[in-house]
């Protein structure tokens, strides 16, 4: 019984870490693209941009969460009820169907928000930090591109699709 409530203790301390731990880092990224604040600090760093500019960013990121809190929240339930259908003794195509047609117009609109920011942040910049900007995009472009061909095992053959004979099955996405 000690051990037990020991293992149980151990067991929830190690989710409330977990979780915490998550949490921390959410939005944080490594300092750059794709910050919580719409730019991190290495990247403002590499730019140049004074406290006005950086202020300025934050206010047009805070307001980008604002308008698109509730889209998100309506996505959010969407997907809940995608996966509940999906996860049903009985999935119903039509349901899922349907469900799709009902979150094509909000993803569309969070998309549009994200084109509107990036030409509002791009507002923002000076000619010559747009410029630095576009080519560290570029260049992280590039990256991203030989990380993948490399794969994860670094010899060029990805990750394939598993031993020979082996297929995947189930669920949505499968093949």
């Amino acid at each position: 019984m000690k051990n037990r409530m020991m293992v149980a203790g151990f067991l929830g301390l190690a989710v409330l870490l977990v979780a915490a731990g998550a949490e921390a880092g959410r939005g944080r990224g490594r300092g750059g693209f794709g910050q919580r604040d719409g730019i991190g600090p290495r990247l403002a760093q590499e730019l140049g941009l004074s406290q006005g500019q950086i202020d300025q960013i934050k206010d047009l990121a805070e307001a980008r969460r604002a308008d698109d809190a509730k889209i998100v929240a309506d996505l959010g339930k969407l997907r809940e009820e995608l996966h509940a259908e999906w996860t049903a003794d009985n999935p119903r195509e039509k349901t899922i169907l349907a469900l799709h047609d009902r979150m094509d117009p909000l993803r569309k609109k969070l998309r549009t928000s994200q084109v509107r920011f990036r030409f509002d942040l791009l507002g923002v910049l000076t000619p010559e930090q747009r410029a630095k900007f576009q080519q560290l995009k570029q260049d992280r472009f590039k990256k991203r591109g030989e990380r993948k061909a490399k794969g994860p095992g670094g010899d060029g053959t990805g990750r394939g699709l598993g031993k020979p004979g082996f297929e995947r099955r189930g669920g949505p996405g499968a093949f």
